[in-house]
């Protein structure tokens, strides 16, 4: 008979916490995607990308973070698109 472990379920999620100001001066940027959900579309990725490069002069891993946030994809899927 297979006896399963407990499990031990952490306190709160993995992965690094993203700042609340950095979505929300994403939002200020690219618009807000909770009332326009169009602004989430993946083929927005590069353009959304380019105005962060052009609005700050480069793309830090907060704005990333804030990116992946804001269009619910996956960090992996932005850092790779952003360092292609």
């Amino acid at each position: 008979e297979t006896v399963t472990p407990p499990r031990r379920f952490r306190g709160r999620p993995r992965g690094r916490d993203l700042p609340p100001v950095a979505l929300a001066s994403l939002r200020q940027l690219l618009g807000d995607e909770r009332s326009d959900p169009g602004l989430r579309r993946r083929d927005l990725l590069i353009e959304h990308l380019h105005a962060l490069q052009d609005a700050h002069g480069h793309l830090s891993l907060v704005a990333l973070r804030a990116l992946a946030a804001y269009m619910n994809l996956p960090m992996a899927a932005v850092y790779e698109t952003a360092t292609f």
